[in-house]
C-alpha cells in the first residue's frame, strides 16, 4: 500500500492521471450528447399502436358503438391521422374475430420501402372479449435511413454544433488542465518565492514539503541548501570575527612594544627584538594556515606524492615528539602493525597530521595521562588512530571540532597559542588524500579518539 502511494504520488503519475482524466470526460460528454441526439422523434412510430389513445382503443370505442360495419371508412380516417410521406410507410390492416379482412393498406411492393421498421399485430377486445385484429406494419426507405436514421440525425446535428462542442472540449481541457497545472506548479511557485529570498540572503527561508515525490525531495534538497547556507554564513562571519581577534593579539603586543621602544620605556635589546619576531612568527603561521584552508576549499591542495611506508615514517615522527611529551609528564604508546602496505601520499603532509594530532592530544592531557597512537591495515587502507585519557569533548561539540577556529575551551586555547586550524587542516590533509578522519568521545574526562584512513596504493 504504501509502494502504491508512493508511486501515485509521482509527477509524471499525476499528469498522466489529470490528461486521462480530462479525456475521459472529453469522451463521456461526447457519448452523452451523440446518445441524445441520436434517438430518432420524427417519423419514430414503433409505439403508435400501443398508446393509449392509439388506433387500437379508437377500435374498441368505435366497435362498441357500430360493430364493425363501415368499419373500412374509420380506418381510412385513422390511416390519414398518421401519413403515408415520402419516407415511411405506415399503412393499417383490420381483422375481425373470425379472420376476415376488413381494412387493408399494406403495399403490396415494397421495392420503395424495403426496410421494415416493425410488423406488429394487437388484438381488439370489448369487455374481455376478442373482436378483432389490428396489424400495424411500418416501412422506411433508403432515402429515410440515409436522412433520418440516428446516424444521419447525429452528423446534421454535430454538423451544425461542432463549433460549439469544440469550444466546450476547449473549454472543458482548459478549466480542468489549469486545475491541475495550479495543484502541480503551486510548490515550484512557492520554491521560486523561496529562492528569490535566499537570493536577497534571507537565509531562514524555507519551502513545505508537499506536492508530488519529485516535489517533496527537490524542497528538501533546497532546505538543506539552505540550512548549509546558513551554516557556511555563520561559519563565515565567525571566521571574520576569529581572524580578526588572532590577528589583533599579536599586532598589539608589536604596535605597544615598538611604541614602547620608540618612547624609551623598552631599550633597543636583542631580547626585545626577538620577543617582537616571535610574535611575527605568529602572525606568520596563522596566515599560512588560512592559505592553506583556502586551498583546501579550491580543491587545489598542493601535495607532492610519492611511495610512503607509513610505519617507518609514522616511527621517525614519534620519535621526534616524543620527548616534548615526556617533558609534559605524559605517557606515550605505541601499536604499529608489521608489514604494511605503501601509501601514495605526500610524507610531509602526514608527518603534519600526525603533529597536529599528538600536539593536540597534549595539549588535552594531564600529566600522568598516557596517548596510544596505533597503525594498522584492513581492506586496502591504512588506519591510524590517536587517542588520549584527557579532558575529552561534550557531544555537543563534537560535530564542530573539524571546524575552523573552533574551539570547545576558548580561553584556554588562545592562551596556549591555539587558533583552531589544526584539527582542520588535518581534515583537509586528509581529504586531499581521499581519505576520512573521524573524532569519538565519551564526554567531558574520558579522553578523546581521532581515527583516519588512507587508501593503499595510487590516490
Amino acid at each position: 500500500m504504501k509502494a502504491f502511494q508512493e508511486n501515485i504520488n509521482r509527477l509524471w503519475v499525476r499528469l498522466s492521471l489529470a490528461f486521462a482524466l480530462v479525456v475521459i470526460i472529453g469522451v463521456m460528454l461526447t457519448s452523452f450528447i451523440g446518445i441524445l441526439v441520436s434517438t430518432p422523434t420524427e417519423f419514430n412510430y414503433v409505439n403508435v399502436l400501443r398508446d393509449s389513445e392509439g388506433p387500437v382503443a379508437q377500435l374498441a370505442a368505435y366497435y362498441q358503438t357500430n360493430q364493425w360495419d363501415n368499419a373500412a371508412a374509420f380506418m381510412q380516417g385513422v390511416q390519414s391521422a398518421y401519413g403515408n410521406i415520402e419516407y415511411f410507410s405506415l399503412s393499417f390492416s383490420l381483422i375481425d374475430n373470425s379472420g376476415a379482412l376488413i381494412f387493408d393498406t399494406h403495399p403490396s411492393d415494397t421495392a420503395q420501402y424495403p426496410y421494415v421498421q416493425f410488423d406488429e399485430t394487437l388484438p381488439v377486445t370489448i369487455g374481455g372479449n376478442l373482436q378483432g385484429y389490428l396489424r400495424g406494419l411500418g416501412l422506411a426507405s433508403e432515402k429515410f435511413l440515409r436522412d433520418y436514421s440516428p446516424q444521419s440525425q447525429f452528423l446534421a446535428w454535430l454538423q451544425e454544433r461542432i463549433w460549439w462542442m469544440s469550444a466546450l472540449g476547449a473549454l472543458i481541457g482548459v478549466v480542468f488542465g489549469g486545475i491541475f497545472a495550479r495543484n502541480i506548479a503551486a510548490p515550484l511557485r512557492n520554491l521560486a518565492e523561496a529562492a528569490n529570498h535566499i537570493a536577497r540572503r534571507d537565509l531562514k527561508q524555507r519551502v513545505a514539503l508537499r506536492g508530488t515525490s519529485e516535489m517533496v525531495q527537490v524542497g528538501s534538497a533546497f532546505n538543506n541548501m539552505a540550512e548549509e547556507l546558513a551554516h557556511a554564513e555563520k561559519l563565515r562571519r565567525d571566521l571574520v570575527a576569529d581572524v580578526a581577534h588572532e590577528l589583533r593579539t599579536p599586532l598589539t603586543v608589536l604596535q605597544g612594544n615598538l611604541r614602547a621602544m620608540l618612547d624609551g620605556v623598552y631599550p633597543t635589546s636583542t631580547e626585545e627584538i626577538a620577543n617582537l619576531y616571535d610574535q611575527t612568527r605568529v602572525l606568520s603561521r596563522l596566515v599560512n594556515d588560512l592559505h592553506e584552508l583556502a586551498q583546501a576549499d579550491a580543491n587545489q591542495f598542493p601535495l607532492t606524492l610519492a611511495q610512503v611506508n607509513v610505519a617507518d615514517a609514522v616511527t621517525r615522527w614519534v620519535g621526534t615528539f616524543a620527548p616534548i611529551i615526556e617533558a609534559e609528564g605524559v605517557i606515550l604508546e605505541t601499536d604499529i602493525a608489521p608489514n604494511l602496505p605503501l601509501v601514495q601520499a605526500d610524507s610531509g603532509r602526514l608527518a603534519q597530521v600526525v603533529n597536529n594530532l599528538l600536539n593536540n592530544a597534549l595539549h588535552h592531557t594531564p600529566s600522568g595521562g598516557k596517548i596510544t597512537l596505533k597503525l594498522w591495515s584492513d581492506e586496502g587502507q591504512v588506519w591510524m588512530e590517536v587517542s588520549d585519557t584527557g579532558r575529552g569533548i561534550a557531544s555537543d561539540h563534537l560535530p564542530h571540532v573539524f571546524e575552523r577556529f573552533y574551539r570547545a575551551d576558548r580561553a584556554r586555547s588562545r592562551n596556549s597559542g591555539g587558533a583552531g586550524l589544526g584539527l582542520a587542516i588535518v581534515k583537509a590533509i586528509i581529504n586531499a588524500h581521499q581519505g576520512e578522519v573521524t573524532v569519538a568521545s565519551d564526554g567531558e574526562g574520558c579522553g578523546t579518539t581521532f581515527r583516519l584512513w588512507l587508501p593503499c596504493g595510487v590516490v
